[in-house]
């Protein structure tokens, strides 16, 4: 018989826990508690399902309340075992993350205290969470807008400072650097002019024993008087047979004719005549040439840059000169390396280039570009030699020319000098693009 009456003695326990725990709440909270099941049209039992009407704990007089929630509990028949259901309702005052945030803490909560009763406890960190966001709300929408603004305001005041702060700090560097440039000058300008009195004072020093009378005779000479007019005509013969040989080798040199040589990854070495001058471009700082090349007898095309120094003592380069030379040959090796990249292209609305040479002469850097020979003129003098361009081959013209581009462009080159004249037309009337990247 006892056996039998074991799971009704169970059940008779949790609604005896059930009922205190209601009793307790009802006492504690008065009006604010609801017991939902005397709502029930049938007196049915079933387990405890209340209401809470919370607001924040510990009000001082005077202070408002601006947040509270409703919170709905609905007890299984084995709570305290089993956690109960929670709902939170009615919520004035508090975001939707904040409440998100609050359901998911009495979740937790509420599976910690399994095995004991709990609505008290969970009631009474509602309150806690209440208080710590019981806040006024804006007074306005124009008041919020404000409030944002002046935010806005501050921030970008913050970074309008740092901004100036980091401007005046790269000024500060640039200014170190340019009289770090003027002070690096102004000591070469003081050796130049150190050398220039020490030659000087050599020079009249070699001068000063004949300056008084007569020349002596060789008994009369000291050994030291001998030595320095031996030096001073050995540099006098030394100079005077260097210029006779650049002389003669300007004499000899045959212009007309004159080879250029060319090494290509793809064509190997090549020779090709310079030819007559087909015109300078300004724009690009170059002189263009007809070419022919001696192996295959092909013609080619031959852009020349010369980067040019001024040589003011002779053989001797001043600091200023040396610094010239070795920026020309910076630039050299970069358009060097620029080019290799360029020789992969291959497009047929491009004008292809074939091989790049660099030579240093006395005065010059002269970069010859050897160039794919394109019979046709440009875009440039077709326009101011012929009519108007008709609708259809201006459409035509103006496909291939962004075909090209659109081809440079995906391979990370850009053109830097796209004019007119810098599109060519073939004999087929098709757009060849040149001068692109290297300027």
């Amino acid at each position: 018989m006892s056996s039998q009456h074991t799971p009704s003695d169970g059940t008779d326990d949790y609604t005896v826990q059930q009922e205190n725990e209601l009793e307790a709440l009802a006492s504690i909270f008065g009006d604010d508690f609801q017991d939902l099941r005397n709502k029930d049209s049938w007196k049915v039992k079933r387990p405890p399902e209340v209401h809470l009407c919370l607001r924040p704990n510990g009000l001082n007089n005077g202070q408002e309340c601006h947040v509270t929630v409703e919170l709905l509990v609905k007890c299984p028949p084995t709570y305290p075992d089993v956690p109960p259901e929670l709902e939170l309702k009615n919520a004035q005052g508090l975001s939707n993350e904040n409440l998100q945030n609050l359901q998911s803490e009495l979740t937790n909560l509420a599976t910690e205290r399994c095995g004991e009763v709990m609505i008290y406890e969970l009631a009474d960190h509602i309150q806690g969470f209440l208080s710590e966001h019981n806040k006024p709300p804006p007074r306005s929408f124009h008041e919020e807008m404000l409030k944002n603004q002046k935010r806005q305001q501050e921030k970008r005041a913050l970074e309008e400072q740092q901004r100036m702060d980091q401007q005046r700090k790269q000024e500060e560097e640039m200014e170190k650097e340019i009289m770090a440039v003027i002070q690096k000058r102004e000591e070469d300008k003081r050796e130049e002019k150190k050398r220039k009195e020490m030659a000087k004072l050599e020079r009249l020093e070699s001068v000063e024993p004949v300056s008084a009378g007569s020349p002596p005779s060789s008994g009369g000479v000291t050994p030291e008087l001998m030595e320095a007019k031996k030096a001073a005509g050995s540099r006098r013969r030394t100079t005077s047979n260097t210029r006779h040989r650049r002389d003669t080798v300007n004499e000899d040199s045959p212009r007309p004719q004159e080879l250029l040589h060319f090494t290509s990854s793809t064509f190997g070495e090549l020779v090709v005549h310079k030819g007559k001058s087909l015109g300078e471009s300004e724009r690009l700082g170059r002189h263009v040439y007809c070419g022919f090349e001696a192996n295959s007898g092909e013609f080619s095309v031959i852009y020349e840059w010369s980067l040019r120094w001024n040589k003011n003592m002779g053989k001797f380069f001043t600091s200023q000169e040396k610094g010239k030379i070795e920026n020309c040959k910076k630039q050299i090796h970069a358009a060097e390396n620029e080019f290799h990249s360029l020789l992969r292209l291959d497009h047929p609305n491009l004008v292809h280039y074939v091989a790049l040479s660099s030579t240093e002469k006395e005065d010059s850097l002269v970069v010859d570009m050897l160039v794919e020979h394109v019979a046709g003129i440009n875009l440039n003098q077709s326009l101011v030699n012929q009519s108007p361009v008709p609708l259809e081959k201006l459409c035509h013209y103006t496909s291939q020319l962004l075909s090209a581009l659109h081809y440079l462009h995906s391979n990370s080159v850009v053109h830097k000098q796209l004019g007119a004249s810098s599109v060519l037309l073939d004999s087929e009337g098709n757009v060849r693009l040149t001068d692109y990247s290297l300027s």
